[in-house]
């Protein structure tokens, strides 16, 4: 490779992993807050929780003091629009959250992670087509492909089990969008092993 075009893509990696340190940092914040909301919530009378039916989603939301409330959009197809009596607002706040969190949390820490060794390895090395990030690509679009397909369904399953009670599964709670995305970092990680390919054969004839 070119040696100006791969000190201009070190260069560019090295200012993606400054942004994707405070991507971290941010999410470390997040999580700390969110786990310090569930406890306060769980401490929090019944009377405190609100669930406002829109005409898509939820509106579920815990009242912080008189001028300050904590809201989540839940839609209709993990929340069915059951009347309100059906449900305890509470219980489905902090289902929700917590499930969320729990399913969402670990596939975008883990996604980081693969793009992070990935930029480490660009940063590292004479050319960004290795193995490695064949694979890294590969297992990235797994858990987009896996969290796309299962995400939302989980999600739904555990505020049938916690909070109504009534069995409803919708197809709409899979992403096309994800398995799109999925889909095209697989093809990113073909081309990434055969990029590898044609410059271990480049490097052996040297």
């Amino acid at each position: 490779m070119n040696p100006d075009v791969l000190k201009q893509i070190k260069m560019r990696s090295n200012k993606i992993m400054t942004f994707m340190n405070l991507i971290i940092g941010g999410t470390i914040v997040f999580i700390v807050a969110a786990i310090g909301l569930l406890i306060w919530a769980s401490f929090v009378p019944q009377e405190s929780f609100q669930a406002e039916k829109g005409v898509a989603h939820w509106l579920l939301s815990v009242k912080i003091s008189d001028h300050l409330s904590f809201s989540s959009i839940v839609p209709f197809s993990i929340l069915q629009p059951l009347s309100t009596d059906r449900f305890q607002a509470k219980t489905a706040f902090i289902t929700f959250l917590l499930s969320r969190m729990l399913i969402f949390m670990p596939v975008f820490l883990y996604g980081l992670k693969q793009i992070k060794n990935i930029l480490l390895s660009i940063t590292d090395t004479h050319t960004p087509f290795a193995v490695q990030n064949a694979t890294r690509f590969r297992n990235l679009s797994y858990a987009v492909i896996g969290y796309s397909l299962l995400g939302n369904l989980i999600l739904n399953l555990s505020i049938i089990i916690f909070v109504t009670n009534i069995f409803s599964i919708q197809l709409t709670n899979i992403s096309l969008t994800g398995l799109m995305i999925g889909l095209l970092l697989m093809i990113v990680s073909h081309i990434f092993r055969y990029g590898a390919y044609l410059q271990e054969e480049y490097d052996s004839t040297l």
